[in-house]
């Protein structure tokens, strides 16, 4: 990566000849994730914490599925929510996912392109060794 002279220094409010030239440039191996609707540097394994969007899709799911299963009709949460029945039942499914997946979620160690919407958007297995597989885990 490359960076301009005359912003560093303006930046730094300094002369841009005061500006080294190996502060100019940065060479590190990363890659571009899709995260959502932005697009991310990821460098090496580091994460910048938990996805906030992501955990509270899980919260929400867990909330549904109890609601759910305490024999709330569907059709009244999504009154309830605001929002349409097929946006509750793929969200609900979140709390099934294997408890490592929700853990790594909860702690934001989850892979950098695993996105609420990438979840909600796909058939997920019931074994959760294929959840993790498929959701980009390293096998434990």
């Amino acid at each position: 990566m490359q960076l301009d002279r005359n912003e560093i220094a303006a930046a730094l409010e300094i002369v841009p000849e005061d500006v080294a030239e190996t502060a100019l440039s940065i060479a590190a191996p990363f890659t571009m994730r899709r995260r959502g609707v932005e697009s991310r540097i990821v460098i090496g394994d580091m994460m910048s914490g938990p996805d906030r969007t992501l955990l509270r899709g899980l919260a929400k799911g867990h909330r549904w599925a109890a609601d759910l299963q305490g024999g709330t009709p569907i059709s009244q949460i999504a009154r309830r929510e605001k929002v349409t029945e097929a946006y509750i039942r793929t969200r609900a499914h979140l709390a099934y996912l294997a408890p490592s997946i929700q853990t790594a979620i909860l702690d934001g160690d989850q892979p950098a392109d695993l996105t609420l919407e990438k979840l909600v958007r796909m058939q997920l297995p019931l074994d959760w060794s294929d959840q993790a597989r498929l959701l980009g885990f390293a096998a434990k």
